[in-house]
């Protein structure tokens, strides 16, 4: 743990949650799943999203909004104007709607930050969700190839500050983000996935909803049930499990060299939105 601490310090990395309003009943809930299993992993905690900042003394968090944003103001913007308020070099963000559900090797994350910090690296993702398509054996931490779609996502990863506020416009939603700068930086050489979870955590609000199965991790980990955000409808499950997760898990089922087939002739994916005709 020594040595983790060491290596957030030398690194100047701070805990960002990327947050709006309408999800400040889950602040206290990811804190708190983070205290219960890294509590001894010394780093300081951020919460930006919009209208407030203030400090919470309970969890250790400060929230931090961007100059004369709002709720109403566009998700990369008040991103953008809240990472100006935040003077690490490097973070580890991530976006409020999941919880830590048990402890993580700690060898691991060790070597996890250590990495990061040795290579300079831009970006290095937390787990292999999405599914990291270098089969590469022998590596815990690859870069995935230039044809994937997933380059950079909101899932927990470390990430430089700069390169983070340089790949923020001032108008797009999470989801074309996600899509543009894994597109624009698809042959960065600093951009890294790891092949294996680091910091075991479960997404429990999907769609503006909690997952069906998200009642029975805020029990096992006593924490208190949002009472603003509602739980998702059994239709609502199944139409995310069967339509989107199951088609999900089949896509990356399928042989590497048919994902790449189906990505680089743009029957799959993103690449015409960016791509000029």
């Amino acid at each position: 743990m020594k040595k983790i601490n060491q290596i957030i310090r030398k690194a100047d990395i701070g805990l960002v949650v990327l947050s709006s309003q309408a999800y400040k009943e889950l602040w206290p809930i990811f804190f708190k799943s983070w205290n219960k299993y890294f509590k001894n992993i010394k780093i300081k905690k951020y919460v930006i999203s919009a209208e407030e900042n203030f400090f919470n003394k309970k969890y250790d968090f400060q929230v931090v909004s961007g100059d004369k944003m709002t709720t109403n103001s566009p998700w990369s913007l008040r991103i953008k104007k809240g990472l100006k308020k935040i003077k690490h070099k490097n973070l580890f963000f991530t976006t409020e709607d999941m919880i830590f559900y048990k402890s993580g090797n700690f060898h691991l994350i060790k070597e996890y930050f250590e990495f990061y910090k040795i290579n300079s690296l831009k970006y290095l993702r937390s787990s292999p969700i999405p599914p990291v398509l270098n089969n590469r054996i022998g590596r815990k931490f690859v870069n995935e190839p230039s044809w994937a779609l997933h380059q950079i996502t909101l899932q927990p990863a470390l990430i430089n500050r700069n390169f983070l506020i340089k790949n923020l416009n001032n108008k797009e939603n999470s989801r074309d983000f996600e899509e543009r700068i894994s597109y624009i930086n698809r042959n960065n050489k600093k951009i890294f996935s790891s092949k294996i979870e680091i910091l075991p955590y479960k997404e429990i609000v999907i769609g503006g909803k909690i997952i069906r199965d998200g009642y029975s991790f805020f029990k096992n980990l006593k924490l208190q049930y949002p009472k603003k955000i509602k739980q998702m409808s059994i239709y609502e499950h199944l139409k995310f499990k069967f339509l989107k997760e199951f088609k999900f898990w089949i896509f990356y089922k399928l042989p590497i060299n048919l994902i790449k087939f189906l990505i680089i002739n743009d029957i799959v994916g993103y690449k015409k939105k960016f791509v000029k005709k």
